[in-house]
């Protein structure tokens, strides 16, 4: 969809903004903070009941439709089985990155980030165990969602207005930015707000997050995704 969609004016500094759970590394006004990734406990827990949700909700139409025509019931494992699959496997794919990797950290100066200047990200996220790694990708981000209503339907309208994809790190044994005996990747960015960026925002019709997405590519295993949620103003 394009931007022009969404005419999100200038907004003043009271506006309502996202709440974040930061810690203050210091109380001068251009000190950072550090933040916690977002649990990925909650994305999983959502992907799993949307899919057991769609399932029994499938399997009750079938159960219904077989009925009525006759099928056994052993043609429901049509449904119940790709669905219990589909579970079983982001399950799995979830303890392996939570067996994996600790949460990931992130400090970021100054706090909040203004529009027209630059500011600084380190990020940090310690390993559980030994894993083959390949790079860490991050891509700064802000995403506007609009929310309108057509006659009775309430609709959202979703743009993204600025995207940047950060040098990625290389972290293979030939990179050499990645030290095993210390069972932790480390990196720095360098991030900056263009000017005309519309700063974050949470009402009842617009909202705006910032956030840095950051992936650690593993070979042989899924790659563990943390999103830093940023506070422009």
């Amino acid at each position: 969809m394009s931007p022009d969609v969404l005419t999100l004016v200038p907004t003043e500094r009271t506006a309502p903004v996202p709440s974040f759970d930061a810690e203050p590394l210091g109380d001068s006004p251009g000190a950072g903070v550090k933040l916690k990734g977002s649990d990925s406990w909650c994305g999983l827990s959502c992907g799993l009941v949307g899919i057991l949700f769609a399932t029994g909700v499938l399997t009750f139409v079938a159960a219904q439709f077989f009925r009525e025509f006759g099928w056994p019931d052993w043609s429901l494992a049509l449904v119940i089985v790709p669905g219990a699959a589909a579970a079983l496997g982001l399950l799995g794919y979830g303890l392996m990155v939570r067996w994996a990797v600790h949460p990931a950290e992130a400090a970021v100066f100054p706090w909040p980030l203004r529009p027209g200047s630059a500011g600084e990200v380190r990020f940090a996220q310690r390993l559980k165990k030994g894993l083959a790694l390949r790079e860490l990708r991050a891509e700064l981000k802000c995403v506007e969602r609009a929310r309108y209503r057509v006659g009775t339907d309430t609709r959202t309208d979703t743009a993204d207005r600025h995207v940047v994809t950060l040098p990625p790190v290389d972290l293979s044994p030939e990179g050499g930015a990645f030290e095993p005996a210390r069972q932790a990747v480390t990196a720095v960015w360098e991030i900056a707000i263009p000017e005309d960026a519309p700063p974050s925002l949470d009402s009842a019709n617009n909202d705006v997050d910032w956030t840095l997405d950051v992936t650690l590519v593993i070979d042989r295993h899924p790659d563990a995704s943390t999103t830093f949620k940023l506070n422009v103003v």
